[in-house]
């Protein structure tokens, strides 16, 4: 019927808006081939929905409250929402109703001292998880394992810490989850990763499991990055410390805080470097401190 409406629209006082979830409709989607249709008609117009940008959540929030709304605090809702409109008026609602933000003087304001990371609303529980849903119980599966390695991971390590899976398994899951739009994939030349679309698709995956199912990943994680990265353990010794801090075994908490030391002389020894060279810049255009002038 669309279709057939839509080669009889020339000339007529008359617009047809529709909207669709593009996750959701796939080749064999009925949708699909009228999309393809509707391309051939002059009158069809596409408009693809992007998450808002920091200034148009508080211009969003301030539509939903009726009151003033900071620049500062909106920022950070989009910094948890990712402009997502759903995931804001989730989020306003849950702060409202947490106490983490009150209502001063006709403007909303972060209640002293509290910061604004939190856990997912309910409702906005229900949503990730109907989509989850969606997805078969061995794509869940690896996507859980992912939501332990991070938003962002490498194939690799994600294939050695589930290495008993099979691995036709293994690639059809990871290309559920992305023809889904629960991961997207970021590759470079000989290099696989994957990203996680939304934070709260990992926390919802991560926070589902139970702690010693995530403690035992954590350390199969660890354990799999100090492998593969065997020959630049420093570049990554704050993620290889923050999986073994997770474990109980007191050798792997002895190796958390033996990463964590090297990680925190290469953060002091880049900031070093940076210092020197910012130094060496303000030499050079001749507006160096007055302890190295020359006399």
């Amino acid at each position: 019927m669309l279709t057939n409406v839509s080669r009889h629209l020339a000339g007529a006082r008359l617009l047809i808006v529709g909207t669709y979830r593009d996750v959701e409709v796939d080749r064999s989607h009925p949708l699909s081939a009228a999309l393809a249709e509707l391309r051939r008609v002059s009158t069809y117009g596409r408009v693809i929905l992007r998450g808002l940008n920091a200034d148009e959540v508080r211009r969003m929030l301030e539509s939903i409250t009726r009151e003033s709304f900071p620049w500062g605090l909106a920022e950070a809702v989009h910094r948890q929402t990712e402009g997502n409109p759903l995931f804001v008026q989730e989020v306003v609602r849950y702060l409202a109703e947490e106490g983490l933000i009150t209502q001063k003087e006709g403007r909303w304001r972060p209640a002293k001292d509290t910061p604004l990371e939190m856990n997912i609303p309910e409702g906005l529980r229900d949503v990730i998880g109907k989509r989850l849903s969606l997805l078969s119980k061995e794509c869940n599966q690896l996507l859980s394992v992912a939501s332990v390695i991070g938003r962002d991971f490498a194939m690799d390590t994600l294939k050695a810490v589930v290495s008993s899976m099979n691995e036709d398994t293994f690639v059809n899951a990871l290309k559920e989850a992305v023809r889904l739009s629960v991961l997207e994939e970021r590759s470079n030349v000989g290099i696989v990763r994957y990203h996680f679309t939304h934070a709260f698709f990992r926390q919802t995956l991560y926070e589902e499991m139970i702690a010693p199912q995530r403690l035992k990943l954590h350390q199969q994680v660890a354990r799999a990055l100090e492998t593969q990265y065997a020959k630049r353990l420093e570049e990554h010794a704050a993620e290889l410390a923050e999986h073994f801090s997770h474990s109980t075994d007191p050798a792997d908490l002895a190796k958390a805080v033996q990463y964590g030391e090297l990680a925190a002389k290469r953060a002091s020894d880049v900031y070093a470097y940076g210092e020197a060279a910012r130094l060496r810049t303000r030499h050079v255009n001749g507006w160096m401190p007055c302890s190295w002038r020359r006399r």
